[in-house]
């Protein structure tokens, strides 16, 4: 079907110049002093809701197999939510992507941890959003598959930021998947 192909065309082509336009906006400056903080933080806090909490679990996620200490605030009750971050400390950082929209709790949060002088790598759509003044870092995207492209050039460069480091905290997962063993299904026999 020829218009299908045209559209599949047209979709490829756009999904290719909105990557290209959020790398216009991001610097390698920005994105190395980006991973200085994730790689000097305790502990990782990774903060959005409602469009981009798929892209927090995957963030939190891709940090972990790095062995960093990430923790993923966007699907949590605000009980929990609020009792981790009470417990977040300046050696600490948050990555928070925040969407148009901005949920009133994110730019909270971000507001919050300034106060707490918690450095923040501010992930939003532009300069002028609400959470951007809060950002140690700030990086603008046109669309959440910008926001992930930014995420994935994050962990990247934080994992060969430092090989080695990389390869002994790794070693520390490998070794306690080794003791408890990884997720294996146990089939019913009945």
């Amino acid at each position: 079907d020829h218009d299908k192909e045209e559209m599949f065309r047209e979709f490829v082509t756009n999904e290719k110049n909105v990557i290209a336009k959020t790398f216009e906006q991001v610097s390698l400056k920005d994105i190395l002093s980006a991973v200085a903080i994730i790689r000097q933080s305790r502990k990782i806090y990774v903060v959005g809701s409602e469009l981009v909490t798929g892209l927090c679990a995957y963030t939190t996620r891709r940090l972990l197999t790095l062995g960093l200490e990430a923790l993923d605030l966007s699907n949590l009750s605000r009980a929990l939510y609020n009792n981790y971050l009470a417990h977040a400390t300046p050696e600490d950082c948050a990555i928070i992507f925040s969407a148009p929209g901005y949920a009133k709790h994110i730019v909270n949060t971000a507001r919050y941890l300034d106060k707490k002088k918690i450095p923040q790598i501010a992930i939003t759509d532009q300069r002028t959003s609400p959470i951007a003044s809060y950002g140690t870092t700030v990086f603008t995207c046109n669309s959440v598959m910008g926001y992930m492209s930014v995420a994935n050039a994050l962990i990247y460069f934080s994992a060969m930021d430092n090989p080695e480091e990389t390869n002994k905290r790794r070693g520390r997962l490998s070794e306690v998947r080794s003791a408890i063993g990884s997720i294996d299904f146990v089939k019913d026999c009945l």
